[in-house]
């Protein structure tokens, strides 16, 4: 984030604090076109005891959703390790669920025909099914389109359809999670029979103090209301269904409050005083750290230097010691791209390391909000790697060898993640995950959607105003066509995502006094609010990252903050396998 030969530039305004890991975060209420043709599912699973089904509504014009929110759920269950197979419910076989130690339905569209065969299952009671949202009357309701008597007595709760007053918190083992209005509707509920049914979150709304069921369980039978995918944030009810699936997987884990710290974008023009204050600080109070190292600084069009262009290397860089005596210590590298910023074309700012992005296309809006076009023009799974590897060779030369990646503002294409895991099975960031390619009718139906749900920068909570960008859809310039896509953090480590790599948690984003483009500032307050919520769930992470061109007594808040809390710092080396204390059980029925 600096000029090479040391001199500082930007400090914690303008340039110098970009926050433009703005990750899609979708809502839909989708009401239009038929059945998508069913895709056959395999006719033979893993083990029931390592394996889940994830189901979700595939309309024609639609299916790119429904498969967005399936990867969603896909790499939470890659907390658990569980092998995932997702599936159109429209493809579904009676009695497929028995192949499986959990089943997920994902009702994004309202209407959705179900299968006979599914329903059937669902009703038997004999196989661990969590359902969200839309669709329940299929089951709940009769053919005159009223509660079922029968259904009322055998799963002890009534369903009284959707509603869309305003609940704007869910209340979970005695945390407040917010709960974004501009997704408001829900699947309200009428507990019956409390002895069959047991309420394991509640959604409450804040203004009259109304209150209703948010994610309950009869039997083997699990409802969520809503789906917890749609605009979340680091303190949303998406962390509430993050903890609750150790319950309906059966996998419980047991563990203290955990903490780590990264720091961010240290390029070879970083001025070495700045890094030491930092990693010093962090050494004098035993506070272990990663170290998120971009190996090559580049300013193609002198943005920094009068017009001249300039370009160094971590090897001879005066940053480079500090990396090799912090490495030394235990820090680990993380290779954070190549040079963290596309050719020297301007994307979306300077076309300058730190600044810009390196593996997505993204231009900048007039009201100094982002605009994510895909993929760059040359983008595939062997450049991507290229890259990779070109700043690969450039740290081994510099004396360092990283432990796992993070891609540049947490934005690479499929095929770059793809390719990157073959070298770096490990990664610390959060990250897009995309749909199959989009038909034509696919893509105009994603674009309309678009303009009117809206991503935001997961870092806001629910007080402040948002920031919104539209929704974003490649516009073709992926070799494997367009496609949509969607962000997310995680809560806690994944063993392995959809991608196949291991990724520890980022959950509390960073600190930036100031505030950046369209962004508000975000204090070390922030952070703590998120952790102190976090404390509610039963694997407790804290983590963040920190621009050593900050004030470090901004990191000294959090770490006091966050150690007053209970929560201990760990090495991100060792955080890999830090994914509790496990107890198992039949699935669905582990109340922690």
């Amino acid at each position: 984030m600096h000029r090479i030969g040391g001199q500082r530039r930007g400090g914690v305004s303008g340039l110098a604090a970009p926050r433009w890991w703005v990750l899609v975060s979708v809502a839909a209420v989708c009401l239009l076109a038929g059945p998508q043709p069913a895709r056959a599912a395999p006719a033979h699973g893993p083990s029931p005891a390592q394996s889940a089904l994830v189901l979700y509504d595939a309309p024609a014009a639609y299916a790119w959703l429904g498969e967005l929110y399936a990867a969603q759920v896909a790499n939470l269950l890659g907390h658990f390790n569980l092998a995932v197979t997702r599936s159109p419910v429209g493809s579904y076989r009676s009695g497929q669920m028995g192949s499986y130690r959990a089943t997920f339905y994902i009702g994004s569209y309202f209407g959705n025909p179900l299968p006979a065969a599914f329903l059937s299952d669902v009703k038997s009671q004999k196989y661990s099914v969590c359902w969200m949202k839309y669709n329940l009357e299929q089951i709940a309701w009769n053919a005159q389109g009223v509660p079922d008597f029968t259904f009322e007595q055998t799963f002890g709760f009534r369903f009284n359809g959707l509603n869309q007053s305003g609940y704007d918190i869910v209340r979970y083992r005695g945390a407040d999670f917010t709960h974004d209005l501009r997704d408001p509707e829900v699947g309200l509920i009428t507990v019956q029979q409390p002895t069959k049914v047991a309420t394991f979150a509640t959604l409450y709304r804040q203004s009259t103090g109304a209150a209703a069921p948010y994610t309950i369980r009869s039997g083997t039978f699990w409802y969520v209301a809503d789906i917890p995918f749609s605009y979340i944030s680091e303190t949303d009810r998406y962390l509430v269904f993050a903890d609750v699936l150790h319950d309906i997987v059966g996998i419980n884990h047991a563990a203290p409050p955990r903490a780590m710290v990264r720091l961010e974008d240290i390029d070879p023009s970083m001025p070495v005083s700045l890094l030491r204050t930092v990693t010093g600080y962090l050494e004098s109070q035993g506070v272990p750290y990663g170290l998120s190292v971009i190996p090559r600084y580049t300013d193609p069009l002198g943005y920094y230097n009068n017009g001249v262009a300039e370009t160094g290397d971590l090897n001879g860089s005066p940053v480079q010691a500090e990396l090799l005596r912090a490495a030394g210590l235990g820090a680990p590298v993380f290779q954070h791209g190549f040079t963290h910023q596309y050719s020297n074309i301007v994307n979306p700012l300077t076309a300058v390391t730190g600044d810009d992005f390196e593996f997505f296309r993204v231009t900048l809006n007039l009201n100094l909000t982002l605009n994510y076009l895909g993929s760059v023009s040359e983008d595939s799974g062997p450049w991507a790697r290229g890259r990779e590897r070109d700043g690969r060779r450039l740290l081994g030369q510099a004396g360092l060898t990283a432990l796992g990646w993070e891609t540049p503002h947490y934005a690479g294409s499929d095929a770059d993640y793809g390719a990157i895991v073959g070298d770096y099975p490990k990664a610390w960031e959060r990250a897009l995950y995309f749909s199959s390619s989009l038909s034509s009718s696919a893509l105009s139906a994603a674009r309309a959607w678009g303009r009117q749900a809206q991503v935001f920068d997961l870092r806001l909570d629910r007080e402040r105003p948002r920031t919104v960008e539209p929704f974003g859809v490649t516009a073709g310039t992926s070799s494997t066509g367009p496609k949509a896509f969607a962000g997310q953090f995680f809560p806690y480590v994944i063993q392995k995502d959809i991608y196949g790599r291991a990724l520890l948690p980022e959950n509390l984003g960073h600190i930036d006094p100031v505030g950046f483009l369209a962004f508000p500032p975000r204090f070390p307050s922030d952070l703590l609010d998120a952790a102190r919520r976090n404390l509610a769930l039963r694997e407790p992470w804290a983590v963040f990252y920190f621009h050593p061109f900050v004030d470090v007594s901004y990191l000294q808040q959090v770490v006091t903050g966050l150690r007053a809390m209970g929560y201990q710092f760990v090495s991100p080396a060792q955080a890999y396998s830090l994914v509790g204390t496990s107890s198992l059980s039949s699935g669905g029925s582990v109340r922690h």
